[in-house]
């Protein structure tokens, strides 16, 4: 139930939402479960998306989210939509405004070709019982990334904001393909460090680390190691 105090948080989210929406390249949208659809939302990407924002005056508007979705996406997109909801309503009262999702998708462009996206989505508000009613869905274009041969990343964290710390990674409810010697390498890249310094560092051959590399950036879509480390951190994949 949506007490009289916890009306006056929505205005103060949509305001933070439009101010940071102006002096950046990111877009936001509010999920308003206690309307049951999308109440606001502020697109930077209006004009590159082949349809427009989508209408905040439509009830149950957010069943149209997958609209601009690749079919082949739909399935893994409303199985994290599910996931998500239920690792909160598995968490205790206090840490269901902790749990954080990042994860990929590629929506159509105003050209008919499709551009990858991180979505990012946690909790801003519960009710008097815990309920979460208030959903904020962050998106970022990532203009230079691969969409063909697309491979759909998600991470589920309970993050403490407070001490900048993953207190915990739903692994089984996770998507990572990356196997654990390629985590250690894409690890290691992150930090800077060159092939030699990693050939020494991992005692394997040059060949296998290049097929380490390749794979890597095929698993994450990246063109180059480089952006590979840049959607690592932005997925936190890694810590470092």
């Amino acid at each position: 139930m949506i007490t009289p105090e916890m009306e006056p948080r929505k205005p103060f989210h949509i305001e933070n939402m439009r101010r940071n929406s102006k002096f950046s390249n990111q877009s936001y949208s509010l999920l308003d479960l206690d309307m049951i659809m999308i109440s606001d939302t502020f697109s930077a990407y209006t004009k590159r998306l082949f349809k427009p924002s989508i209408n905040t005056k439509k009830p149950g508007n957010w069943k149209y989210l997958n609209r601009l979705c690749h079919q082949d996406d739909i399935y893994f997109n409303t199985e994290t939509d599910i996931l998500f909801y239920n690792i909160v309503m598995s968490l205790e009262i206090k840490q269901r405004k902790h749990i954080q999702l990042q994860y990929t998708r590629r929506l159509k462009n105003r050209h008919n070709t499709y551009d990858l996206y991180i979505i990012r989505v946690h909790v801003l508000e519960c009710d008097e019982n815990g309920l979460p009613w208030l959903i904020s869905i962050e998106t970022e274009l990532m203009p230079e990334f691969k969409t063909t041969n697309f491979h759909p990343n998600r991470q589920f964290i309970l993050f403490n904001e407070a001490d900048n710390v993953i207190e915990k990674r739903f692994v089984n409810e996770s998507t990572n393909e990356l196997t654990h010697q390629e985590l250690e390498v894409l690890t290691l890249a992150c930090k800077g460090y060159k092939m030699k310094e990693m050939l020494s560092m991992l005692f394997i051959e040059e060949c296998t680390l290049k097929t380490h590399r390749s794979r890597i950036m095929e698993k994450l879509n990246a063109p180059s190691m480089e952006l590979a480390c840049i959607i690592a951190r932005k997925l936190r994949l890694i810590e470092c």
